[in-house]
């Protein structure tokens, strides 16, 4: 694959705000995933869809990952 696709798990707030700030100082896409399912399924789509480098922030403390699916 051309681009490369990451995954980071925190569940600290400090921690999430400190990788987006380094993350905007790098121009590297980034999606939060949060809110609603329906929130959550948007998120995972556009992540999924995006040409380029990306970076997915999940909170590790979040409970339905049961019921979640990344493909490319």
């Amino acid at each position: 694959y051309p681009y490369r696709k990451i995954l980071i798990f925190t569940s600290y707030t400090e921690s999430i705000e400190n990788i987006t700030k380094a993350l905007d100082l790098r121009k590297i896409a980034y999606w939060r995933l949060h809110g609603t399912s329906a929130n959550i399924n948007a998120t995972s789509k556009k992540f999924n869809s995006y040409q380029g480098n990306a970076v997915l922030i999940i909170n590790s403390s979040f409970r339905l990952w049961t019921g979640l699916m990344f493909c490319t």
